[in-house]
């Protein structure tokens, strides 16, 4: 099927997550983050594509104007609802940027939001944490601990998603874990492209702990968001905030080590807060991902870069929706929006009663998330070799 069978995400359809988060989220985040009078903000505010106190380079800049281009004149809550929802979406927060002139003063105005979403629970994450350094420290291999009845490298991929009570709806982590086992490269790089700080920022750090404690990676790369951007995203600021909580105190020597020796660390390029998806990498970015051994999406607004934003039929294979082709892929979110390929027929239609809308997910919450890979036919398969190590889903 082609891109014009389907529609991208747009605010234009009022029930659509598009649509609840234009109306309903952004009002709260202006609120919360500048105040004053957001009707009269939406009348008065005319698209133009340029901020005084820009953040981005110029090329990005010059980008980001091309996307603006169509739209320049608009009222901005005109705009909103007849724009692509990723253009839309990204638009507001570059204008929260330029509002609170970050470009200045370089304030975090997410920060406080941010830290209260792990703040009370750092003390279970240390132990957590802890509890998989025993283990490598216990039985050295992956395969000792896997005969030993432990599920650590497979259970790596669920921790976030067991946080949050959330249904997996499509669950091919062992896929990829069979894939990076039969690999079997102790020199590989795994770059996982983060979305929240928090919890979610946690589970990828225990994750990334997790692949280089058994072999499975020499080293893994975090990219991050340069500045403060929808809402809870990871910077480079959250990430090593996070850290150094993990290691306060002599805890987790293991996991300061990593950093120390660079077999973690953290990048970032103005890509990430650009209304881009990922078809659209500038040429730099994809020699970088090109040399990946697995390449980590996260987040639901990543998803919705990797398919192109678009509402393809949720039977659609994810393997052939996303734009990354040529490179071995997991993505790994929570369902907010209506965009998800790679779904039986059966869970298929039950997927709007799982959809967790534009709120932000909460531990009680009815939340459901999908694992997906997509591994070219140039890398082996998965399946052979299944010989070395068997994983079980519990």
């Amino acid at each position: 099927m082609s891109v014009s069978c389907y529609g991208r995400l747009s605010a234009s359809e009022p029930d659509s997550f598009a649509g609840r988060t234009v109306d309903t989220r952004f009002p709260l985040i202006y609120s919360e983050c500048c105040g004053g009078d957001y009707g009269r903000l939406l009348r008065e505010t005319i698209v133009s594509g340029v901020f005084q106190h820009t953040v981005l380079t110029a090329e990005s800049q010059a980008l980001f104007e091309a996307k603006l281009r169509p739209y320049a004149g608009l009222p901005l809550g005109v705009f909103f609802h007849k724009a692509p929802f990723l253009l839309a979406e990204f638009y507001f927060h570059h204008l929260l940027l330029e509002l609170r002139e970050y470009g200045c003063n370089r304030f975090d105005f997410f920060a406080a939001k941010k830290e209260l979403a792990y703040c009370r629970r750092i003390e279970s994450f240390r132990r957590i944490l802890h509890e998989l350094f025993l283990l490598k420290r216990t039985y050295g291999s992956l395969s000792a601990a896997s005969g030993s009845g432990s599920h650590a490298a497979f259970d790596a991929w669920h921790l976030f998603f067991t946080e949050c009570n959330a249904v997996l709806l499509c669950d091919e982590s062992a896929a990829a874990l069979d894939y990076l086992v039969r690999r079997n490269d102790r020199t590989a790089r795994i770059d996982i492209v983060c979305a929240d700080s928090g919890p979610e920022l946690f589970a990828d750090i225990y994750l990334a702990c997790t692949l280089l404690c058994f072999g499975l990676a020499e080293r893994v790369v975090f990219h991050v968001k340069p500045y403060p951007f929808l809402e809870r995203n990871a910077t480079v600021a959250d990430f090593y905030r996070l850290a150094a909580e993990l290691t306060a105190d002599g805890n987790n020597k293991t996991l300061a080590d990593f950093i120390a020796r660079k077999k973690i660390s953290v990048r970032t390029a103005d890509f990430w807060i650009l209304p881009c998806t990922f078809d659209e990498m500038p040429f730099g970015l994809c020699s970088y991902f090109s040399e990946s051994a697995l390449v980590v999406i996260k987040g639901d607004t990543n998803y919705r870069r990797l398919v192109q934003d678009i509402r393809w039929p949720h039977t659609d294979s994810f393997a052939l929706r996303s734009v990354l082709h040529t490179l071995p892929v997991a993505a790994s979110r929570l369902v907010r929006s209506e965009v998800v390929t790679g779904l039986s027929p059966a869970v298929a239609v039950s997927v709007p009663d799982f959809i967790c809308g534009s709120e932000s997910y909460e531990p009680s919450g009815k939340n459901c998330g999908v694992i997906q890979c997509s591994i070219p036919a140039a890398i082996p398969a998965a399946g052979a070799g299944r010989n070395q190590i068997s994983f079980r889903i519990r």
